[in-house]
This record gives C-alpha cells, structure tokens and sequence, in this order.
C-alpha cells in the first residue's frame, strides 16, 4: 500500500487540485463537482504514479515500496485504483 509522498513528489499534484477547486468554485458553479472529483483524481494518480516509476532504491525503502510494487503500481492506468 502506498504511504504519502515525498514533498517534492506530492508537489506534481498541485495542477489538478487548482482544476478541481476551480470547476467546483463559486466561479464553476459547481456544476460539475463530481465530474471535477473525478478528473482531479485521475489527474492525481497520473502524476504520482509516472513520478513513482522514477523513485530510486533509497525512496522507495523510506515510502515503505518494493521495486515490485513500484512496478506493479506504475502500470496501473490512472481510472484504476
């Protein structure tokens, strides 16, 4: 299972939250909100995963990772959990 990221990786999520915020702001009418969610959280696993496969020996012991678990959840598409 994965743990939180490092904050240098937890950064490269920072797009897709400001698309979410946006789509379900006041300006966005919020009506969109689900579908906002879900695009936020398929653009948040996208990031983290493709910054997952470049985590070297030494990240991935902090994070509690094996090089098989990276791999396995590197390949995994962004709508699968």
């Amino acid at each position: 299972m994965l743990r939180s990221l490092p904050p240098s990786i937890a950064a490269l999520r920072q797009p897709g939250a400001a698309i979410l915020r946006h789509l379900t702001s006041e300006q966005g009418h919020g009506r969109f909100g689900g579908l906002a969610e879900t695009v936020g959280l398929w653009i948040e696993r996208s990031r983290t995963r493709r910054a997952l496969v470049f985590l070297d020996d030494r990240q991935l012991e902090d994070l509690g990772l094996t090089r098989a678990d990276q791999r396995q959840e590197g390949s995994k598409p962004f709508w699968r959990t």
